[in-house]
């Protein structure tokens, strides 16, 4: 009896040996299943992501190279051609803009005769200086008026048609002419000749007769080295009258015409020095004009306000450069109200000074 117990025991025992060997063989074989299926899982996004990338490359490439010109044609239509002639330089200038992706720009010069034909030169006194372009005859053409720095004379050429003119007339008045306006100062309908003498402290006044010629000759005394000259009217007279500054005392002269082309004696405003520019203009609207004047020595600008009849107030100071010597006066700002423009040598540069 006790050795069927035993025998019987241990055929128990070798029958849960064989179960836990299956079960054991079982597990290992689902691990390495499972293995399986998440490798080809990982491969195949792997596959799919790599193909999603070349696809999206290749679309980038072809729609790059469709923006690009292929042809000489697709560069021709965008292509714009620009021609600029600028008169005060006399040249000319091709501008050529090829317009892609990017834009270039590439200028041409020109030979100046593809604009402007060869000069035609007329003979002056020895040092023209001042000069300035005007119909004095009334036919409608303009005529060349221009004195001279270094004799005594006004040349004057008129405009016989076609571009040509006369050779000059010249007419005698004193040394050293330097700056010349042209302005019916007597009322006769007839445009008259105003020089500055810088080396005589006086302008002179030549009158138009109406048959291509100029009498008279007039002196009237200013201050020391009149260097430029406006006439206008500035005591609301219908009368023009002269201004001119005086480089070397300091000062501007105001001239009122008191009829038939005469002038009264200078009245002077105290300015900066080296006063070589004046410009006239209502920069206060006041409908009166004002006198602008840039002083060279003194580094700033004057301005003269004008209080009616005639009459100045001292002058208003405001800094500028180093060597203010030319001046303008215009609204650049689009407010109506006009601004000063002013060349500083010292400097090189210009300068604007906006009216408030």
């Amino acid at each position: 009896m006790s050795t069927m117990n035993n025998n019987n025991r241990i055929g128990v025992e070798n029958d849960s040996e064989t179960v836990t060997s299956n079960t054991t063989q079982t597990t290992t074989l689902c691990e390495y299943l499972k293995r399986r299926k998440v490798m080809w899982i990982t491969f195949t996004i792997i596959v799919l992501v790599i193909i999603i990338t070349i696809a999206i490359v290749m679309v980038k490439t072809k729609k790059t190279n469709s923006e690009i010109p292929s042809t000489t044609e697709e560069m021709e239509a965008t292509t714009e051609l620009t021609t600029t002639r600028t008169t005060s330089t006399k040249r000319s200038r091709t501008t050529s803009k090829t317009t892609s992706k990017t834009t270039s720009t590439t200028t041409v010069p020109l030979q100046c005769n593809t604009t402007y034909m060869a000069q035609t030169t007329y003979s002056t006194d020895s040092g023209p200086f001042g000069m300035t372009v005007v119909d004095v005859n009334n036919d409608s053409k303009p005529d060349i008026i221009v004195v001279h720095v270094s004799t005594d004379t006004i040349n004057v050429f008129l405009n016989i048609g076609n571009g040509t003119f006369t050779a000059k007339t010249s007419y005698s008045t004193g040394s050293m002419l330097n700056s010349v306006a042209v302005v019916d100062v007597n009322n006769d309908s007839k445009l008259d000749i105003i020089v500055t003498n810088i080396d005589r402290n006086n302008v002179i006044v030549l009158f138009n007769t109406g048959n291509n010629d100029f009498i008279g000759g007039t002196t009237y005394y200013t201050g020391d080295c009149p260097y430029d000259v406006e006439v206008i009217d500035v005591n609301d007279d219908s009368k023009p009258d002269i201004i001119v500054p005086n480089s070397r005392s300091n000062s501007v002269s105001v001239l009122l015409n008191i009829g038939d082309g005469k002038f009264s004696e200078q009245t002077t405003y105290s300015t900066g020095s080296g006063s070589y520019c004046v410009a006239v203009a209502d920069v206060n609207s006041d409908s009166k004009p004002d006198i602008i004047v840039p002083n060279a020595g003194s580094n700033y600008v004057s301005v003269l306000f004008n209080i009616g009849n005639g009459k100045f107030s001292e002058q208003a100071t405001y800094i500028t450069g180093i060597g203010p010597y030319g001046a303008a006066v215009a609204d650049v700002n689009s407010d109506s109200k006009p601004d000063i423009i002013i060349t500083n040598s010292g400097d090189h540069n210009v300068g604007v000074l906006l009216n408030t």
